[in-house]
C-alpha cells in the first residue's frame, strides 16, 4: 500500500510526529500576540488600581535588652510610644483617605545597644529577646489590642516581608525610633484608648453592685518575692479602717464621719495579663503597691481610685513610673519605706517628687550598682507609724 501524501502545510518528522505550521512565525502572528499582551496588561492595571494601598509602619525598638525578658514595665513604655505615634498619624486620616486604614502593616524591629551586643549572652541576642516577647501573654495581649484598635497587623520583622508585597499595588513603608528606656518623662495621652480595648477583649465588666463594693474597699496590691508589704502592716491598716469609731468629745464629731472600708491583700498574677489589668480597673476606693513592674498596668485604673506607691528605702527609681502618672489624672502619693509622710505627685510635678526621694539616697550615698541592687532587692516593707495616720485621712476625706 502506498504511502499517502503529508497534509498541505504539514510536515512529517520521520516519527509520526507533526512540525509546527511555519506561517506561525509570520509578522502578522507576532503583532498579534503583542497586541494581547498589552491588552492583558491593561485589563490588569485597571484591576490592581482597585485594590486598596497598603502601608508598613516599622518601629525599631532601641534598648531592645531591656525587654529580653519580656520586663512588662519597659515594654510598656516602648507600647505608649506606638500607640502614640499610631494615633497621631491616622489622626483624621479616616476621613480623608478611608482605605490607607487598610491593610495596614506594622512591623516591630528590636535593635540592642552595641555595648550590650556581646557574643556570649544569649539573653542579648534579638532573636532570644524576640522568642521571649512572643511568648509572653502580656505582649500577646498588647499587641492584640492595638490590632483591634487600629485596624492593622502586627508582626516581628522575620516574620513579614515588608516593602515587597505581592498583595497590593503600592506598600509604603515608614520608619520610626522606639526606645525601650527613654520617653519615661512623657505623656500618652492615647494609653485610655488602648486601656479601653485591653477592658474589653479582657471582659472586665462589672455589675452595679460589685462597683458599689469595690468602692468600699482598699487594695494592697502585695509582691510575693521582694519588696512585700508585711503581713503586720496590713493588719494594722485593716484595723484602722473597718473598726467601729470611737474618742473623746472633743473629736466625736470627726469620727463619726469617717467611713469603715474593708482591706483586701490581693497577690500579683504574674502569669495571667488580663487578670491583672482587671484588677487594676476596679472601682477601688486606694490602691497600695509596693513599686514594681505592676504598675505598668495602672494605665487602666479607675479615675477615682487614689494610688500610693511604696518604695524601698535609698532605692533610686529614676521616677520610671512618671510616664505612667503623666497619662493618667489618678491622685498618685509617693512613701518610702520607714518615711514619715506621703508625697502627692500632681501631673506636672510627678519629676520633683522622685527629686525628693533622690536627695535622701544621695544623702546615704547609695548610687553604686551593689547598693541599689541592695535597696531594691529586700525583701520586705515596713511602713512608720506616721504613715497609717496620712492613709487614714486621705482615704477618708478624698
Amino acid at each position: 500500500m502506498s504511502e499517502q501524501p503529508a497534509a498541505a502545510g504539514k510536515v512529517h518528522n520521520g516519527f509520526g510526529g507533526r512540525r509546527k505550521f511555519k506561517k506561525w512565525k509570520s509578522p502578522f502572528c507576532v503583532l498579534l500576540l503583542c497586541m494581547s499582551s498589552v491588552v492583558v496588561i491593561y485589563f490588569y492595571a485597571i484591576s490592581r488600581s482597585g485594590k486598596k494601598q497598603s502601608s508598613a509602619m516599622v518601629f525599631t525598638i532601641y534598648q531592645s535588652e531591656y525587654v529580653s525578658r519580656a520586663n512588662i514595665n519597659h515594654w510598656m513604655l516602648a507600647v505608649s510610644q506606638i500607640n502614640e505615634i499610631i494615633a497621631h498619624n491616622l489622626q483624621g486620616e479616616a476621613d480623608v483617605n478611608a482605605r490607607t486604614l487598610q491593610n495596614r502593616v506594622a512591623i516591630i524591629r528590636l535593635q540592642v545597644s552595641k555595648e550590650k551586643q556581646n557574643f556570649l549572652k544569649l539573653r542579648n541576642k534579638v532573636f532570644f529577646i524576640q522568642m521571649r516577647l512572643k511568648q509572653s501573654p502580656y505582649v500577646r495581649l498588647t499587641l492584640s489590642a492595638l490590632s483591634k484598635l487600629y485596624d492593622c497587623s502586627f508582626y516581628f520583622e522575620n516574620e513579614h516581608r515588608y516593602g515587597s508585597s505581592t498583595k497590593s499595588s503600592t506598600e509604603i513603608v515608614v520608619n520610626h525610633e522606639i526606645f525601650a528606656d527613654g520617653g519615661f518623662e512623657k505623656s500618652y495621652s492615647k494609653m485610655y484608648n488602648l486601656s479601653e480595648k485591653i477592658l474589653e477583649i479582657c471582659n472586665c465588666s462589672l455589675r452595679e453592685e460589685e462597683v458599689i463594693d469595690f468602692s468600699k474597699t482598699v487594695l494592697v496590691y502585695n509582691r510575693r518575692k521582694t519588696r512585700r508589704i508585711i503581713d503586720a502592716d496590713i493588719e494594722r491598716l485593716e484595723n484602722l479602717l473597718t473598726r467601729e469609731k470611737s474618742g473623746t468629745k472633743k473629736n466625736d464629731s470627726l469620727l463619726k464621719n469617717l467611713k469603715r472600708y474593708k482591706v483586701q491583700n490581693k497577690f500579683i498574677d504574674d502569669q495571667n495579663a488580663c487578670v491583672q489589668f482587671c484588677t487594676v480597673s476596679r472601682p477601688y476606693k486606694a490602691i497600695i503597691s509596693p513599686h514594681g513592674a505592676q504598675f505598668a498596668t495602672f494605665f487602666a485604673t479607675y479615675p477615682e481610685t487614689l494610688i500610693i506607691e511604696v518604695i524601698p528605702q535609698f532605692y533610686d527609681s529614676g521616677g520610671f513610673n512618671n510616664y505612667v502618672r503623666l497619662s493618667i489624672r489618678n491622685r498618685w502619693f509617693l512613701v518610702e519605706n520607714g518615711d514619715r509622710s506621703l508625697i502627692e505627685c500632681f501631673s506636672n510635678t510627678v519629676v520633683e517628687c522622685y527629686d525628693k526621694l533622690s536627695t535622701k539616697t544621695n544623702d546615704w550615698n547609695c548610687f553604686d550598682r551593689k547598693c541599689q541592687l541592695k535597696a531594691k532587692n529586700v525583701h520586705q516593707l515596713e511602713l512608720n507609724s506616721h504613715v497609717f495616720g496620712n492613709i487614714n485621712s486621705i482615704v477618708n476625706f478624698s
